[in-house]
């Protein structure tokens, strides 16, 4: 007998944290929005809040982040807007399809829902007012003429082109290799040398959503160019020291301040 009474205040438990009328917890929850957990492809949602009535489901940037790549590269454009009660008209990042499962592992139910996912209001709506100032493709970014301007390497008097030897990466690396450099050459950023004196090995660093970005190792460019002049000592290690951190603290002397 006991045992049952302890199964069914577990179940209880179980389903006063899946829907609650009150995120603090309080008994009189019906008063406060309701809040439910759910299971989205494989991600446990803890706080959902149920809204009667709007008209789309809306779904975060930032919990939308979370997803694995296989999911998100399903995101379509949304063809509709979303308005607000203010009126504001707001364009979502894209819409999406999911499986969405509701309940404890006796009594669940099961259903698909399409999404609209929603970013930053502010950042959207400053990129979308200034979006000729954007180069979206490679092929966009018109440069400076050299007439105009025309960079060159300080370099140290007697140092000599330093030819890496090469390093082969993984089929994946190579694939997204031969991408970026086709664009580079279309977009006339790069031109194919064949008989060049100087080689530096690409590094592939992988991002937060498991694309890759593409990367040149300068570390004997480095050491054949000075450094800069600058007032502080060992400016190189000032730089390393702020890895890792937010803010960095300084006095400016010159301002009488500290920053």
């Amino acid at each position: 007998m006991e045992k049952t009474r302890q199964r069914q205040q577990k179940k209880g438990n179980l389903r006063e944290r899946q829907i609650a009328g009150n995120i603090n917890g309080e008994e009189d929850g019906m008063e406060g929005p309701m809040i439910i957990e759910e299971e989205i492809r494989g991600h446990c949602v803890h706080r959902m809040y149920l809204d009667g009535g709007s008209s789309s489901e809306i779904l975060y940037e930032h919990c939308f982040s979370k997803f694995r790549p296989e999911i998100k590269n399903q995101l379509i454009p949304a063809n509709t807007p979303l308005v607000e009660f203010s009126r504001e008209i707001i364009w979502p990042l894209g819409q999406i399809s999911l499986l969405v499962k509701i309940g404890d592992e006796e009594h669940s139910t099961s259903t698909w829902m399409n999404f609209m996912v929603e970013g930053r209001k502010e950042l959207c709506g400053l990129l979308r007012r200034h979006l000729d100032v954007f180069s979206w493709k490679p092929t966009y970014m018109t440069g400076v003429p050299r007439h105009v301007a025309e960079h060159r390497l300080n370099v140290h008097e007697g140092c000599l082109p330093v030819r890496q030897k090469k390093k082969r990466q993984a089929p994946k690396r190579n694939k997204v290799i031969g991408e970026e450099v086709k664009k580079l050459v279309e977009a006339d950023i790069m031109t194919e040398v064949h008989y060049h004196s100087w080689l530096s090995n690409l590094v592939m660093m992988k991002k937060h959503d498991d694309s890759w970005r593409m990367c040149v190792d300068f570390k004997d460019l480095n050491k054949a160019c000075p450094k800069d002049g600058y007032p502080l000592p060992k400016i190189d290690w000032k730089v390393e020291s702020l890895c890792g951190y937010t803010y960095k603290c300084f006095l400016d002397a010159t301002k009488d301040t500290i920053k």
